[in-house]
């Protein structure tokens, strides 16, 4: 029996068809079952992070903080009774510097792999160099993934200056000198001159001069000059000028000091979103689209039944 070309183009188009589905479906199963992406530590200034770690429990056997001439580092327990990094890729950290004297400043890591430990440096929480030593300077961390609610670090203080505890020389226990027990003098007991109990000169108990008292002038009851009972001017009864009835058209402006509202003092900013990794399944799903529509409209019309 002879196989004729339109059969054979058929039976091609049919294997086409089939190959196409199963692509299809390869892409969808791909884009739905592959893991997902880690990103790469991507940490950023966000001063709203001190809000999630200043305020709760502490939960030290978590999340715990430290501080070098790097910045501010979160570390965060990775077994399985904790973040658990076998079944959780990923976390989210925060680490915050809390200013007794000025404002906070903040930092967010989000989706960023869970591998227990990450850096914040200087620069990125507003600081040129390491600010320690300070008294006013406190620092916290927080951790939270999709499996555990956020857990905070305990407030640690600004590390202390290494103390010296060499002394710069040896002290010696030796007196540079000798001390002597003798007196340089003896002393004398008896007083060089003889106290004399008579006093020089006898008191005297009459005084100098007889007191006066009679005045040196008589008083005067008379005055200098007789007073005056007549006014130097006549008073004036007429005003100085007429009053004037007509307004002046002048209308003074009303002022006051404007009212202002405040801004929201409870508006957040939003945290930088993680970078888009898996952008890729989106165009496993696209591709896959297209050729399941293309190998709908591409399906033959059955031929009809010939009677």
């Amino acid at each position: 029996m002879t196989v004729t070309r339109s059969t054979r183009r058929a039976r091609r188009g049919f294997l086409l068809r089939r190959i196409g589905w199963l692509a299809a479906a390869a892409m969808l199963a791909v884009a739905a079952i592959a893991p997902t992406s880690v990103a790469a530590a991507n940490p950023q200034p966000q001063d709203n992070a001190c809000n999630n770690i200043g305020s709760g429990g502490r939960s030290p056997d978590f999340v715990w903080t430290t501080v070098g001439t790097d910045g501010v580092t979160a570390h965060w327990a990775i077994d399985a009774n904790h973040f658990d990094a076998a079944n959780f890729a990923t976390v989210t950290v925060r680490v915050c510097v809390f200013d007794a004297n000025g404002p906070d400043q903040g930092g967010i890591d989000q989706n960023t792999e869970n591998d227990g430990v990450q850096l914040f440096a200087w620069s990125l929480l507003g600081y040129n160099a390491d600010p320690c030593p300070s008294n006013d300077l406190t620092f916290g961390s927080s951790v939270d993934s999709p499996a555990v609610q956020t857990k905070k670090s305990n407030f640690i203080d600004c590390p202390a200056g290494e103390p010296s505890t060499a002394p710069s020389t040896e002290p010696s226990t030796a007196p540079s000198t000798e001390p002597s027990t003798q007196p340089s003098t003896e002393p004398s007991t008896a007083p060089s001159t003889e106290p004399s109990t008579a006093p020089s000169t006898e008191p005297s108990t009459q005084p100098s001069t007889e007191p006066s008292t009679a005045p040196s002038t008589e008083p005067s009851t008379e005055p200098s000059t007789p007073p005056s009972t007549e006014p130097s001017t006549e008073p004036s009864t007429a005003p100085s000028a007429a009053p004037s009835t007509q307004p002046t058209g002048g209308v003074e402006g009303v002022t006051g000091t404007p009212g202002v509202t405040p801004p929201p003092t409870d508006t957040l900013t939003s945290g930088t979103h993680a970078p888009a990794s898996d952008g890729w399944r989106a165009i496993l799903v696209l591709l896959a689209a297209v050729l399941v529509g293309t190998l709908v409209a591409s399906q033959p019309r059955q031929a009809r039944r010939r009677a």
